[in-house]
């Protein structure tokens, strides 16, 4: 299948951002090697998210690690490549989630995209933002409904890795595309704007969508630098007593030190 222009810079914006699926055509499924392809319209059946949950646990870790994990890989493939992609000039993925379909490695972790259809769809900012969370929240919903029955966290903690994650991917591409420190403060400050676009048309549909990252501003070479804190926890620091930058158990001062020399570091 042909690569539209458009998708080919949607996957060159997905490339920046860790822990972003860069979406393949939907051939990749006819060899799935390792990875285990779910159609979007199944992605939250039981079955399919106990299999998943089971692997991850194994891995060790706790429940509720095991359970932030999980969600947080579903919600960079689900809406990953469509915060990406909304980022770039005038790059619009596909409507979520339909004809999509979710890899899933061994380990139970979700980290490849397919689509059945490559083609950009623009849309207006608005509209955008409400098409995409309706068809995100229909892969989703049942998702964290399952979740919730399965390891026993409430609602507002699992479905605060929904902002989480959308505002981790677009800092994360801001911070990659800048190309230069005093780049920096204006396309964190465009990335924080749109996420939280998104973020909002989302919390509008689901009430328990409650917790939201915390705006931190980071004075660097460049000027004040946009970043956040999790809304929520994914519960790794208490297996492994270690912290990424934007847990909400860490310190600003000693976040902001670390912060900064890793968004020095991010176009390298």
């Amino acid at each position: 299948m042909a690569v539209t222009r458009g998708m080919a810079s949607l996957r060159a914006a997905c490339r920046l951002v860790p822990g972003v699926p860069v979406p393949e055509p939907a051939t990749a499924i006819a060899n799935p090697g390792s990875t285990t392809w779910v159609p979007a319209a199944r992605l939250g059946e039981p079955t399919v998210v106990a299999t998943a949950f089971d692997a991850l646990r194994a891995v060790g870790g706790s429940r509720n690690a095991a359970a932030m994990a999980f969600l947080q890989g579903v919600a960079y493939a689900v809406v990953g490549p469509t915060v990406a992609g909304s980022l770039g000039p005038g790059v619009v993925p596909p409507p979520q989630p339909a004809g999509a379909w979710f890899g899933f490695r061994a380990g139970g972790f979700c980290d490849r995209v397919a689509y059945e259809a490559l083609d950009v769809v623009p849309a207006e900012p608005g509209e955008f933002e409400d098409r995409v969370a309706e068809s995100a929240l229909e892969v989703l919903t049942p998702v964290v409904d399952h979740l919730h029955r399965s390891s026993g966290l409430g609602g507002r903690v699992l479905w605060s890795t929904v902002p989480d994650s959308i505002m981790a991917i677009g800092l994360a591409w801001a911070a990659r595309s800048a190309g230069s420190p005093r780049a920096l403060p204006a396309a964190t400050r465009h990335a924080w704007s749109r996420s939280t676009a998104l973020i909002d048309a989302l919390a509008q549909r689901v009430p328990s969508m409650s917790a939201r990252p915390r705006r931190l501003r980071v004075t660097g070479p460049g000027g004040a630098v946009t970043w956040m804190v999790r809304g929520g926890c994914c519960f790794v620091y208490r297996d492994t007593a270690q912290y990424c930058l934007a847990c909400p158990v860490m310190d600003d001062d000693a976040r902001g030190e670390l912060l900064m020399g890793w968004l020095l570091g991010s176009d390298g």
